[in-house]
Parts: structure tokens; sequence; C-alpha cells
């Protein structure tokens, strides 16, 4: 009988669709090897995004009493990738046979498996206890199934196109600051320009010409198309990031939450990306340029 794993995530105006995004690579990695996948999600705020056909059931399990009524010991595994995880919520997976964490921060679990496929995240100073297990560094790095299977990619020398996607959520209007940014710098490039349903303050119409185009809610091929087809990305330090490098399409990233800057020296490191600075550096529009 095939094992049933539950994964628990979450997605919204200030959230953005990193953790979805890679709920949904790991997901399509357990089909792929017989397993029975199903998301629970909490969605927060007015968002739209596409399901991909995916078993998903959308639950406020922030709420400790709805997540308590989920039985855990059905499943294989459990699952959770979130910042938002109260105490409670925690104490959920420790009841589970075989809690897996997904961790950005470096952070201490009591037992499970904790996934941590940043970047050289194995340099990462994690505790090592004998009932906790770690898979780190980018070969645990959970992308999409459209991602698995890359054809090699040849860089113009000029930009012509330049893909704008600072994620799903963008409550602070960072991408107006970008494209304004571009508009008055470099007017003849033409911008793919991609946003998420829901978020506030994108205010972009002004800077949008009749040779660029927005999209929205986009599924994993029409992304990859995007990333494939474009000759450099500005993007934050999360999933879109990870999919450019895996495409070959070079970035410029921008830290749009206080935890993305731990990744910086490490992508340094690598020599893939540019690093323009915080969204909230004052010089953030000279440093794009």
């Amino acid at each position: 009988m095939a094992k049933k794993v539950l994964i628990i995530t979450e997605t919204g105006t200030n959230i953005g669709l990193g953790h979805l995004s890679r709920c949904f690579g790991l997901y399509e990695a357990l089909e792929a090897v017989g397993a029975v996948p199903e998301i629970i999600l909490k969605l927060d705020g007015a968002f739209e995004i596409s399901f991909e056909d995916k078993n998903i059931k959308v639950l406020d399990w922030w709420e400790e009493n709805n997540i308590n009524r989920i039985d855990n010991s059905g499943y294989g595994a459990v699952v959770l990738d979130s910042y938002n995880a109260t105490p409670g919520i925690y104490e959920y997976m420790m009841g589970a046979d075989f809690p897996v964490f997904f961790d950005d921060m470096g952070s201490r679990y009591e037992k499970g498996t904790v996934i941590n496929g940043a970047v050289k995240a194995e340099t990462l100073d994690y505790p090592q206890r004998g009932n906790v297990s770690y898979l780190l560094g980018t070969k645990y790095l959970c992308l999409r199934k459209v991602f698995w299977d890359i054809a090699d990619k040849k860089n113009k020398k000029d930009v012509g196109n330049i893909l704008v996607a600072l994620g799903g959520g963008d409550p602070r209007g960072i991408t107006r600051i970008v494209l304004e940014a571009i508009s008055e710098n470099f007017p003849t490039i033409s911008k793919n320009i991609v946003l998420g349903k829901g978020s506030a303050g994108y205010d972009v119409e002004k800077y949008v010409t009749g040779k660029d185009k927005v999209f929205q809610s986009l599924s994993g091929t029409a992304m990859k198309r995007l990333e494939e087809n474009a000759d450099i990305c500005i993007c934050g330090m999360g999933q879109t990031l990870y999919e450019c490098a895996c495409v070959g399409t070079g970035a410029i990233s921008i830290a749009m939450s206080d935890n993305q800057r731990y990744d910086v020296d490490r992508w340094r490191d690598v020599g893939f990306m540019e690093y323009a600075g915080m969204w909230s550096d004052g010089d953030l529009t000279e440093k794009l340029i």
C-alpha cells in the first residue's frame, strides 16, 4: 500500500509563494516514487493561486484546534514548511511517526528530519542529535517537476529582456521601484513582470509599455518559460532565484525579508548572483543600476 504523506504549509499576501512552491516540488517528487501526498494550506489574505491539480485542502491550521482535528498517525510522514508555526503546532508534529521540517534559519528541533536545500546549507552549524537527521545543501532543494530536466542555455552578451519577479506577495511595493528604475535608465529593454494576485500597492501601470507583459498566477511551466527566455532576472532570494540558477539565467537579487540576508555571502561564494541590497536600503535604486 502506498504511503500517505501530509504536507502542512502556508501562502498569502505577506508570505509569498516560496513555501508552497517548494512543497509542490516535494509533492511531485513523492508522487514520482509512488507515495500519496496531500497538502494542508493556510491561505493568508485575498490571494489567488493555481493548485495545479494537486490534492490541497485550505485550512486555517495556524489555529491549533483545527490542525489537532487531523489524525497524523495515518501518515508515513508529516512535513511542515512554515515561519509561523506555534509551539502547539510543533507539539502536533512531535506526535507524528516521522516528522519532517523545511528549515531556512538553522533552527533547532527535538526529533525528526530537517531539510535545508539552500546553497551551502551543509556549512551551517546545526546541533548534532541522535534523533535528528539533516538533509542539507542544494542536492536536497525541492524544485517543481518542470525544472528536473533542463537544457543547456547560451546566454547573450547584450540584455534585451528582463524578468521582474519579486515574489507572490510584495506588500512593500518593491516591484514598482524596480520598474521605475528600469524604465528611466533602460527604456529600450522589454520587461516581463510577474505579480501575485491579491498583493497590495503594486501601482505599476505607468511603467508598463507596449513591449512589456504582465503575468499573474502562473503555473510552474509558464514560470519556467519566462525564466529560460529572460536575459536577466531581478528577483528576491527565494525559489525564483534557485529556479533561475537551475535554468542558467543570471540574477540580480534583492533581499525581500530579513532572513534572506543570511544567504547573501553563500550565493556570492558560488559566484552566481549580483546582490542589490535589502528592500529597505535607501540607495536600492542606485545599486540596481
